[in-house]
């Protein structure tokens, strides 16, 4: 991520833009309302994985930490346990930066990090358990049960990676990454709605692409206003002045923030009425166009 940042913040330098980009990269942390507000997505409980790489990677930190300088003894792990602290800490910050996403999905990258380190947590406690009846002391009885949680994480990672390619086909066979109906949908869009039109809001840039359109919107996904370096107002008044520059706009109407710019715009400039209304994937869009005020 730390790379990331300075390759972002390079491009921007050399593009103009004076403010370094840094809020962007870490908003699950600092902006509340992606755990606390409509898009909020409960995590499901159950039997489900994210609680056993959480139970693997919590367990893995305690035990690590155990064996480092900062419990102040030396131990034989104390090297690997400096690796397996780290990676299990890194876990943990991908963790809860994910889990404040509405989609939780997304946690998923953490699966790359629970298979090296339970690899790595296998590799070195194999001898423990291998020789089981030889440790008896409650924490060879720990190490033990580390290594076996890391064994049934692996194996339930593994059994995944090789039901993946079936999973996957059939979800294929039956359309589930078919494009067709948008395809359709942003034809018959279209044929409603003149070429290039100013768009913006959730989908615009997705529809756009897909009819080889001009993306001229500064902002794609209006979400992302929150995430503007000098900040949400700021970047709401300079869209909303970016729109009413145009004659016609196209907005989505599925979205909060997509209304509220809407409504923003239609309250700065009562010329703008509604001209079609259009359908891409069952979202809909509305296209407005600025009227002309009578000559007297």
């Amino acid at each position: 991520m730390l790379l990331a940042v300075v390759i972002l913040n390079l491009y921007n330098f050399s593009c103009g833009f004076t403010h370094p980009a840094f809020r962007a990269f870490f908003y699950p942390y600092v902006n509340s309302a992606f755990a606390t507000e409509g898009i909020r997505c409960n995590l499901p409980l159950g039997n489900h994985a994210w609680q056993y790489l959480m139970a693997l990677l919590l367990g893995s930190l305690c035990w690590a930490l155990g064996h480092t300088r900062l419990c102040g003894r030396k131990t034989a792990y104390m090297n690997e346990a400096s690796v397996i602290a780290g990676m299990a800490a890194a876990g943990l910050i991908v963790f809860a930066y994910y889990v404040n996403e509405a989609h939780w999905g997304c946690m998923k990258i953490v699966h790359q990090i629970a298979v090296i380190l339970s690899a790595v947590i296998i590799t070195k406690l194999w001898p423990v358990l291998v020789k089981w009846k030889e440790h008896r002391r409650m924490e060879h009885q720990i190490s033990k049960s580390i290594v076996i949680l890391a064994l049934a994480v692996y194996s339930v990672l593994a059994l995944q990676t090789l039901n993946d390619p079936v999973r996957l086909a059939a979800k294929n066979r039956a359309g589930a990454y078919s494009l067709n109906a948008a395809a359709a949908d942003a034809e018959a869009l279209s044929m409603e709605i003149p070429e290039n039109t100013y768009g913006v809001g959730q989908g615009i840039h997705i529809i756009y692409h897909m009819l080889g359109w001009d993306n001229h919107a500064k902002y794609r996904d209006t979400t992302s206003i929150n995430l503007n370096a000098s900040g949400k107002e700021d970047a709401f008044d300079d869209l909303k002045a970016e729109i009413l520059r145009h004659d016609s706009f196209l907005i989505g109407d599925a979205y909060e923030c997509d209304k509220n710019l809407a409504a923003a715009v239609l309250a700065e400039d009562d010329r703008y009425v509604l001209d079609n209304q259009v359908s891409v994937c069952n979202m809909n869009y509305s296209y407005y166009v600025r009227k002309k005020r009578d000559r007297r």
